[in-house]
């Protein structure tokens, strides 16, 4: 194509012209409607008057004018003499004007343990939102101070410990079953209470108490809470044993067990009951008159300290002579003497030792006991309680034992607080009266033929 003089310039003045401009980015302010609102918080709580034990709800509500770019943090609310959980935290929004805010709502109960006033002191809550994206801008907002009163109703004052629930059950079970034992069984008492809206701690403990010639030795409680997300009602649960072992023949009644509790939904006062059991205790086979023997021995060495003055008179009248008496003192002491040392380096006191040890509950004073208890020993016994092999049904004793040692000696540390020694105590009293009856674990009698004609042998 050709240009007539003069028409090209022209023709690229106008390609250069017609060629578009890039426009470069404004930054994006944020909407004025927008910019003009704050982050915002509310508190509140309700009721502002409950029963002690009962629960208080707070609710906070945090707001901020976008979506938040971290996730918002809220306080504990912890305060003295109550017990706070938190109930759960849902995201929020909400529409003012023609902005939309954003946020987290957080709930709390609160479980007031005493009566009087409680004040919950103002809290901060942090928010990181996009006002001015991508960057984010932090909110630290303080809720206002809420107030709150716990009493106790006139008729429920004399309640010791005061419990306050809408549902509270109590049951027990007994391993093994049955009421009719000899020395030296074990008999293990599992208690559980379950209170509904009420955390467990709050539960009390219940006594190990037991009747002359039986020893309870109280396990380590079991304490939880189930249920309760997302502000469901939630179930405080208290499991607790006790081991008794049966230590003189004859009957014996296990105590009844009792708690006294509020109930929330009547407003009246109401009673759980676990009943007793009574039980009745036979002599040991294979040594019932050796043991016998052995209590009036007892308890006569018992009268002869305790009436000596009396008993040495006697002996005064009858000898008739003051010459006779110093010679048969001498030799009643050294006697008296030998007895008592002889006794204490029997395997049987320092049996009775290690069971008051385990009393006491410290694994320290528990294990000493224990070791000086093997040395009394046979080697072979001793060797029998450490070394059973797994499977053996009398392996119980070691792994009891080794549950010590670890408690002691493992890799933790030694844990705070007593350690429950009425599973070792059972288990080495199962033991030694196997070794009494000369039986081994698990041995069940068969009768002759001619004491059961008429049956099979079992």
């Amino acid at each position: 194509m050709r240009w007539a003089p003069g028409q090209a310039p022209a023709i690229l003045l106008v390609l250069v012209s017609s060629t578009p401009l890039v426009a470069q980015p404004a930054p994006v302010e944020p909407a004025p409607a927008q910019a003009q609102i704050e982050a915002t918080i509310e508190a509140t709580l309700e009721p502002s008057t409950v029963v002690v034990g009962r629960p208080v709800r707070v609710r906070i509500r945090a707001l901020a004018p976008n979506f938040l770019t971290q996730p918002a943090q809220f306080p504990d609310l912890q305060i003295s003499n109550a017990v706070t959980r938190p109930a759960g935290q849902t995201s929020i929004s909400e529409t003012r004007g023609d902005v939309t805010l954003a946020g987290v709502m957080a709930d709390y109960d609160i479980y007031p343990q005493e009566p009087g006033r409680f004040a919950l002191a103002p809290a901060t809550v942090t928010l990181t939102y996009a006002l001015d994206p991508p960057r984010g801008t932090t909110a630290r907002l303080v809720t206002p101070q809420l107030t709150f009163t716990a009493t106790i109703p006139d008729a429920a004052r004399a309640l010791d410990p005061f419990l306050a629930a809408p549902r509270l059950t109590l049951d027990q079970t007994f391993a093994p079953e049955g009421t009719r034992f000899q020395v030296g069984d074990a008999l293990t008492r599992t208690i559980t209470a379950e209170a509904d809206d009420l955390p467990a701690i709050f539960l009390p403990a219940f006594g190990a108490s037991a009747p002359d010639g039986v020893a309870a030795y109280p396990g380590q409680p079991i304490v939880e809470d189930r249920g309760g997300d997302r502000g469901a009602t939630g179930r405080g649960r208290r499991v607790q044993s006790v081991t008794y072992t049966f230590e003189r023949a004859g009957d014996h009644v296990l105590p009844a067990i009792g708690l006294d509790w509020w109930n929330s939904q009547s407003g009246r006062v109401e009673h759980a009951r676990l009943p007793a059991l009574a039980i009745h205790v036979a002599p040991a086979p294979g040594q019932p008159a050796g043991e016998v023997a052995q209590s009036l021995v007892r308890q006569a060495l018992l009268g002869l300290r305790e009436h000596w003055l009396a008993v040495l008179g006697v002996v005064a009248l009858v000898a008739g002579s003051a010459v006779v008496l110093p010679p048969l003192l001498r030799r009643l002491a050294a006697w008296w003497a030998a007895r008592r040392l002889h006794r204490a380096a029997s395997e049987q006191a320092a049996y009775h030792r290690l069971r008051r040890a385990a009393r006491r509950g410290s694994p320290e004073d528990i294990y000493a006991a224990l070791l000086i208890w093997l040395d009394r020993l046979p080697s072979d016994r001793a060797a029998a309680i450490r070394d059973k092999a797994p499977g053996d049904a009398a392996a119980r004793p070691a792994f009891e034992i080794a549950r010590l040692e670890q408690r002691l000696y493992g890799g933790g540390g030694r844990g705070p607080g007593a350690w429950p020694g009425g599973n070792l105590i059972a288990a080495l009293q199962a033991a030694r009266n196997t070794w009494k009856t000369g039986r081994r674990p698990g041995f069940r009698p068969v009768l002759p033929a001619s004491l059961n004609p008429g049956g099979e042998p079992r």
